[in-house]
């Protein structure tokens, strides 16, 4: 990503058309934001309400997280997945070029979105499991 936005300004300087550069670091971004989603809620790098959460119990916030995975995060990766796994297809088929060259890789970018939220459910899912396991304890 970093090469991509260096070559750009470059590209410019030598007169090249610096679009693919551009188009290449923004679509590195956004892939590895995408990927890092799964890593993020496993690290406990996500925001949560630590000044409520503070004052339960250890039972109540396994709950709280069990909930919260079942009801809303689980569904939602789904959906996503779903939709991205479609939109990543499409481009594949169409043939979706990064802009101003021939490299037919869009789907590249757009795959990564589902990828990510797959992570994402996995990480979601290996939290439900450890608060499951944080309720069966006494």
């Amino acid at each position: 990503m970093i090469l991509l936005a260096a070559a750009e300004p470059l590209s410019r300087w030598l007169g090249i058309s610096g679009a693919p550069f551009d188009e290449g670091a923004t679509s590195t971004f956004f892939a590895l934001t995408m990927l890092s989603f799964g890593y993020a809620y496993v690290a406990g790098a996500h925001v949560r309400l630590d000044f409520a959460s503070r004052r339960f119990t250890a039972r109540t916030r396994a709950a709280i997280e069990l909930s919260g995975v079942v009801s809303i995060l689980l569904p939602l990766c789904v959906l996503v997945m779903m939709d991205a796994s479609e939109s990543a297809w499409r481009s594949f088929e169409q043939g979706e070029r990064w802009a101003g060259t021939t490299i037919p890789m869009q789907w590249l970018v757009r795959a990564s979105v589902a990828v990510g939220f797959f992570l994402l459910a996995l990480a979601g899912i290996a939290a439900a499991l450890r608060a499951v396991s944080g309720l069966l304890r006494r």
